[in-house]
């Protein structure tokens, strides 16, 4: 470290040789702190502001690459850390050193003086003062996909607190499968991406595959099956969950999530088959694997990697829906999602866009008042019916609040109202005229 730049590893530049989980490699790097930048603009400012660096310092280290470094961050760790994932985004040039092979103390010291001169001229020439140009740089928009997200970037965009979103996450990272039930419009949809990135460290929709079962979703559009091939006849295809195993499987240094929406509307004995006992958590990896049912005799044996995490979606207040399987329900941890109409943060967010204080006064007390109601009918309801707070949260700032809760009121709630109360119209209206009163 050169003292005119940083005396720690939580800033600045320095040179570092950082060695995969596996020791398979080392590799010997100029990088960057990204703790203090954390702390100063959260996860994606301090990982954007790496980026932005890193850009403007390569074009003054190009020869570089004439000993056989690479001016990007393309290195693998062969781990799913933080620490891994942040020495990534750091990495501003990187030569790779098989440890099977490593070169000997002359070629070591040898690629260490050249580096030591890079580091030189990056540390005497400030980034923004440095020339940029396109030779050896690395896209923006690509390093920006593996951006960090941790809990920090998720309590940002929720209502939730961070005991809550802690332990939702220490819950899913013990159990692997994870079920978020609640009632309608209490955000399972949204809560569960920002869960699935905080998960996988970063703000990366390559590592998350959505499904959504309903009561035709089989076997063979989740693992394996048949599937007419246009030539009248039929051909064997791999389904979602069988092709996205795959794909963690080839990255067993990241973390992959498979959520799966409306989890218990399908048949899901029938959806999972083999999978019921690999879900298991005590049951991942290659001594748990096995035969598909549509496996051929040159098929290897199927089993789920350790990195891959499912995450289901229920609604607790769709009376069609069948009850959950006894052998997938011990399979999986269930945690609950509450209204939070009283939340501070959702009263912030609507002061944010707009919605007048009398608004959402008039939101928070009715619509407890309301949830209160239904929670109390025990007969026909109960505390899974009660009704989120999403119904309320504009993505625009509104220009008219009592426009916009009386559209919520007629067009959302009180057909919801209805459906709840089927055999007792009135009592729906008498509610639809509560709320605008």
């Amino acid at each position: 470290m050169d003292k005119r730049e940083t005396t720690t590893t939580q800033e600045g530049t320095y040179i570092v040789f950082l060695i995969a989980e596996d020791l398979s490699v080392t590799y010997l790097t100029l990088n960057q702190g990204m703790t203090e930048l954390r702390n100063r603009l959260k996860d994606r400012g301090a990982a954007e502001e790496m980026v932005r660096v890193a850009e403007s310092v390569r074009p003054s280290i190009q020869e570089l690459k004439k000993t056989g470094f690479l001016l990007d961050n393309d290195i693998d760790l062969k781990s799913g850390t933080a620490a891994a994932k942040n020495y990534k985004i750091g990495t501003i040039a990187h030569i790779l050193l098989p440890n099977d092979d490593l070169p000997d103390d002359a070629k070591i010291e040898e690629l260490l003086d050249g580096l030591l001169s890079a580091y030189q001229r990056v540390i005497e020439t400030p980034p923004e003062k440095q020339p940029i140009d396109a030779e050896g740089s690395v896209k923006v928009t690509d390093a920006i996909a593996a951006v960090p997200y941790g809990i920090d970037d998720a309590i940002d965009e929720l209502f939730l607190e961070r005991d809550d979103v802690e332990r939702f996450l220490d819950i899913w990272a013990y159990k692997k499968n994870m079920i978020l039930q609640g009632a309608p419009g209490v955000g399972k949809s949204f809560v569960a991406r920002r869960l699935a990135y905080a998960l996988i460290g970063f703000r990366d929709d390559t590592k998350l595959q959505t499904v959504q079962f309903h009561q035709s979703y089989s076997y063979e559009d989740f693992v394996q099956g048949y599937r007419p091939n246009g030539s009248q006849g039929f051909e064997r295809k791999n389904g979602t969950f069988y092709e996205f195993r795959d794909r963690a499987g080839r990255d067993p240094g990241g973390t992959y999530v498979f959520i799966i929406d409306e989890i218990n509307r399908g048949n899901l004995s029938k959806i999972f088959g083999e999978l019921m006992l690999l879900i298991e958590p005590d049951k991942r990896g290659p001594d748990w694997k096995t035969r598909l049912a549509y496996a051929s005799d040159e098929d290897p044996d199927f089993y789920i990697p350790e990195n891959l995490f499912v995450l289901g979606m229920m609604n607790t207040a769709d009376r069609s829906l069948s009850l959950v399987d006894y052998a997938l329900r011990r399979r999986f941890a269930f945690v609950g999602m509450e209204p939070l109409y009283g939340a501070p943060k959702f009263r912030a967010y609507l002061e944010e866009r707009s919605v007048s204080e009398e608004f959402i006064t008039r939101v928070i007390n009715r619509m407890a008042e309301l949830n209160q109601a239904i929670e109390s009918d025990r007969t026909n309801l109960g505390p899974g019916f009660r009704i989120g707070h999403s119904f309320f949260t504009p993505t625009k700032c509104v220009d008219d609040s009592e426009a916009w809760y009386r559209r919520i009121v007629e067009t959302e709630i009180h057909p919801l109202l209805e459906e709840y109360w089927f055999d007792a119209p009135e009592t729906a209206d008498q509610w639809r005229d509560r709320l605008l009163r």
